[in-house]
């Protein structure tokens, strides 16, 4: 029998696809974990902080879930149309896909605005805390700041996605690698101002580190998105010649 053979370069780019891959889901994780562990240490009352945090998280999580869903769909149908060098189609799918997101944000944000407290409620078990009023101010904090820091994300992750189909695999590489050492970053200089509570500097973090990666990732994107534009503009000039 003949060794079985394989391409370097295919298994190269296999493994880069799948660090990438890696990054994006694990980035996320890590992220949360370096935070917690940094409010925590250096707040008085962290523990409690990231206690109620983590019900917040079991509540958006579930929605996060719901909304990323669409990202599989999303790299089919991009790659399909990647085939067909038809990049006005495969925008177009990104566009719906943030639009779909968009809809069930904005009806999860309603009923958070209306339900916040039955959600606290129906999660928190311990009702004879004695902390109980303060968590519940905790709670009310943190859902608004993980709901919008998670929107955001789930963008990210969209966009991370459609950058991963044209072969952006570096670019989202440095991204989820920055996202986990800005956390920290981002934490030192808002814990530095000594104005916020453990909650407030939780939630803060979290979103601010999120739009920062989020404005780096537009920026890949419109590398991307332009190029084509130009290459169009340019035939229509050649055609008219």
């Amino acid at each position: 029998m003949k060794k079985a053979s394989f391409d370097k370069n295919f298994l190269k780019k296999l493994f880069q696809l799948f660090l990438s891959i890696f990054s994006i889901r694990i980035s996320n994780i890590l992220t949360k974990v370096i935070l917690n562990f940094s409010i925590i240490n250096k707040t008085t009352d962290g523990i409690i902080t990231v206690a109620t945090y983590s019900l917040v998280s079991f509540f958006i999580g579930i929605i996060y879930n719901i909304e990323i869903s669409f990202e599989e769909k999303q790299s089919f149908l991009v790659n399909k149309n990647i085939e067909k060098n038809n990049f006005h189609e495969t925008f177009q799918i990104l566009k719906k896909t943030l639009t779909f997101v968009i809809i069930i944000a904005f009806m999860t944000l309603l009923f958070i605005f209306f339900q916040w407290e039955s959600i606290f409620n129906f999660l928190n078990k311990n009702k004879n805390n004695n902390n109980i009023e303060e968590i519940r101010v905790i709670f009310k904090t943190l859902i608004y700041f993980d709901f919008f820091s998670s929107l955001i994300s789930v963008f990210n992750l969209l966009i991370m996605s459609f950058l991963l189909s044209y072969k952006r695999i570096y670019s989202v590489l440095f991204l989820n690698f920055l996202k986990m050492f800005l956390i920290g970053f981002v934490f030192l200089i808002l814990n530095s101002f000594k104005h916020f509570s453990s909650h407030q500097l939780l939630g803060m973090s979290l979103l601010l580190n999120n739009i920062v990666i989020f404005s780096i990732t537009i920026v890949f994107f419109f590398s991307i998105y332009k190029k084509p534009k130009i290459e169009e503009k340019f035939l229509k000039i050649l055609y008219q010649n």
